[in-house]
């Protein structure tokens, strides 16, 4: 039971000492703000990613019934939106 006891005020004392250990997360604000961009802007395209399939699996699936005009738009706009964005996915998958 002693060595017990030992044990805890030992490991309450290393975690109560400040220590001269590098820290793992920066304080620099830049860094952090960097991070914070870079997070919403990977967060903003997946979102868009995951409606526009969605979007798209609904119609190609029939859940979504559109008259074939409305079907050519709907290619239309999201066709060279992929296309501007493949290049990015892939580069951020080879990054």
């Amino acid at each position: 039971m002693t060595n017990l006891k030992t044990s805890a005020k030992e490991q309450l004392e290393y975690m109560l000492t400040e220590d001269d250990d590098a820290l793992l997360l920066t304080t620099d604000d830049e860094i952090k703000l960097e991070v914070r961009e870079s997070v919403k802007r990977l967060l903003a395209r997946l979102k868009v990613i995951e409606v526009t399939t969605k979007v798209l699996e609904a119609i190609g699936d029939s859940a979504v019934v559109l008259p074939m005009v409305e079907r050519i738009c709907m290619v239309k706009v999201w066709l060279p939106f992929a296309r501007c964005l493949k290049p990015l996915i892939g580069h951020s998958i080879t990054n």
